[in-house]
């Protein structure tokens, strides 16, 4: 009986997870820079999140990749090739505004439909 309750609490908290990360998925746009655009895919095989970061009409080679998702927080490595920069990056889903800090630095992002 322990043992069932037990794996019935951890695929609770599995659909819990699966269902926060499909709400980061799609295409959002900066709040204060209508150039900047997040574009979050959902892979349902891996069960993770992928992130593309673009900045319309400059050349970028960034890789960001998912680490973990834990209570509506999402990290990522941010790894940007052209500055040879990388840092941690965390994302937070709160009222339709995504926030993403990384570096010192807050972006808003509202999704576009």
């Amino acid at each position: 009986m322990k043992k069932l309750i037990l794996s019935l609490c951890l695929f609770c908290s599995i659909l819990m997870y699966s269902q926060d990360r499909k709400e980061f998925a799609g295409i959002w746009q900066d709040i204060n820079n209508e150039e900047t655009v997040l574009v979050v895919y959902h892979d349902k095989i891996i069960k993770s999140l992928k992130f593309w970061n673009f900045k319309l009409g400059d050349k970028f080679n960034i890789k960001e990749s998912f680490l973990y998702e834990k209570n509506g927080l999402v990290q990522t490595e941010y790894e940007d090739n052209i500055n040879n920069v990388k840092f941690i990056t965390e994302y937070r889903l709160e009222d339709n505004i995504l926030t993403k800090e990384a570096n010192g630095m807050l972006q808003q992002f509202t999704k576009l439909n």
